[in-house]
C-alpha cells in the first residue's frame, strides 16, 4: 500500500502537480538560530510541530483594528449591562493611568 502511495505522488510530482494543500503557503522567515531553537524546544514540549506552533502564536496576536473592534465591543457590554457611558476622554485617562502601571511594574521587576 504505501509503495502505491509513493508511485502516485511521484506521478503527480512528475506532472508539474503539488501534493499539499493549496491553502498552505511554504514561507521562509529568517530568525536567530536561538529563536528557532527556542520554538522547536517549546513545540517539542506540547506535542506539535514548530509549523503549527507559529501558526497557534500568529492567530493569538490581533491587529490594531481587530483590538479597536473588541474595545467597541467592550464599551458596549459596560453601557448595556451597566449603564456607564464610557466616554472617550474617560477612555483615555484610564489607557494612560493603566500605561502608567504597567511603567511602574516593569521597573519593579527589572
Amino acid at each position: 500500500m504505501a509503495s502505491a502511495v509513493v508511485a502516485f505522488v511521484l506521478t503527480l510530482a512528475q506532472k508539474g502537480i503539488r501534493w499539499y494543500s493549496p491553502t498552505m503557503a511554504d514561507t521562509t522567515i529568517k530568525i536567530s538560530e536561538e529563536v528557532r531553537d527556542h520554538l522547536r524546544e517549546v513545540a517539542e514540549e506540547r506535542g506539535i510541530s514548530t509549523r503549527a506552533l507559529v501558526e497557534e502564536l500568529a492567530a493569538s496576536l490581533q491587529t490594531k483594528s481587530e483590538r479597536e473592534a473588541a474595545v467597541q465591543r467592550n464599551i458596549a457590554t459596560v453601557r448595556e449591562r451597566f449603564g456607564v457611558e464610557l466616554t472617550p476622554e474617560g477612555i483615555a485617562a484610564t489607557r494612560s493611568k493603566l500605561d502608567q502601571l504597567r511603567e511602574q511594574a516593569r521597573g519593579r521587576a527589572a
